[in-house]
């Protein structure tokens, strides 16, 4: 049951992302929506999807953001030096920068192949 719950937090998470996305011109003004949506467990994929972006462009969109948000997160953590936090966070960052090259080559592999 507790898959069905999650899924349905997604879903609503999104389909919320969906309707701010439809009153703002600018994904910048959406951060709160987008860190709901991904505590909830929506995927990059999902959140790009939501608001009607290509990945590439929201990534370069909501890079500082992201990034404000890692610092604020890094300050008030007393467990992790801000050095080391934004060492991780750098590192984090480049495996899904990397993870998104692999999806778009296997995408145009893909694509490449069909026809």
């Amino acid at each position: 049951m507790a898959t069905a719950n999650a899924h349905d937090e997604i879903t609503q998470a999104l389909a919320d992302l969906r309707d701010s996305m439809s009153h703002r011109a600018e994904i910048s003004c959406l951060g709160p929506e987008i860190e709901r949506a991904v505590a909830a467990g929506a995927s990059w994929d999902q959140v790009v999807t939501a608001i009607g972006r290509e990945q590439d462009e929201a990534w370069e969109q909501l890079r500082h953001d992201v990034r404000s948000a890692i610092l604020r997160n890094a300050s008030s953590s007393d467990a992790l030096p801000e050095a080391q936090a934004m060492e991780l966070a750098v590192a984090e960052t480049k495996a899904v920068r990397k993870e998104h090259a692999r999806e778009r080559s296997r995408r145009s592999r893909r694509s490449g192949s069909s026809l």
